[in-house]
This record gives structure tokens, C-alpha cells and sequence, in this order.
């Protein structure tokens, strides 16, 4: 017989990696970057929050 068992997605155990953050113009930045590792995303990463202050 297969077992199977699935557990509740939880926030990433890692941050986003080689991020990177350039000004193109005096009026815009560019910020990019590379997801955490897959072993330490915990589910589906549906979004990045970017403070700017």
C-alpha cells in the first residue's frame, strides 16, 4: 500500500539570494534577484515584498 501525506506550505527558512540593486536613472532603481534554494522555499513563493525608503 502507498502512503501519502502533505503538509501546510509555510514562509520561506531562507531569503532571496544575489540581490542586486542598481539606479538606471535618478528617478528609478532596478532591484533583482534569485529565488531562496528549493529546499528552503517551504511551497509556492506568490510574492516578494520591496521596502524603499
Amino acid at each position: 500500500a502507498e502512503i501519502s501525506a502533505r503538509t501546510m506550505q509555510s514562509k520561506p527558512s531562507a531569503p532571496p539570494q544575489d540581490i542586486s540593486c542598481t539606479s538606471p536613472s535618478s528617478t528609478s532603481i532596478l532591484v533583482s534577484w534569485q529565488p531562496p534554494p528549493v529546499e528552503k522555499q517551504n511551497g509556492i513563493i506568490t510574492e516578494y515584498s520591496i521596502k524603499y525608503t
